[in-house]
C-alpha cells in the first residue's frame, strides 16, 4: 500500500459546529431558507443545546426555519 504522510494540514471545523454557530448568531425571530435535511439537523442541534426552532415548507424543496427560543 502507498500512503503519503502530509504534515500542517489543518483540520476543518465539524459541520456541527458551523451549524451551531449559526444557530447561536441568529437572534429569537430570525429565520432563514435551508432544504428539508438541513431544517431537520438544525432542529435537533437547537433542542440539544436549549434552543427552539419552528419551520414552515415554502417551496417543494424549501424551508423556513425561525429561531422562536
Amino acid at each position: 500500500m502507498d500512503v503519503k504522510i502530509e504534515k500542517g494540514i489543518s483540520i476543518p471545523p465539524k459541520k456541527l459546529t458551523q451549524r451551531l454557530t449559526l444557530l447561536k448568531e441568529m437572534d429569537i425571530g430570525d429565520s432563514i431558507v435551508c432544504n428539508e435535511k438541513v431544517s431537520i439537523t438544525l432542529r435537533a442541534i437547537a433542542h440539544r443545546y436549549g434552543m427552539d426552532c419552528t419551520t414552515r415548507k415554502i417551496e417543494d424543496d424549501f424551508y423556513r426555519l425561525w429561531r422562536t427560543k
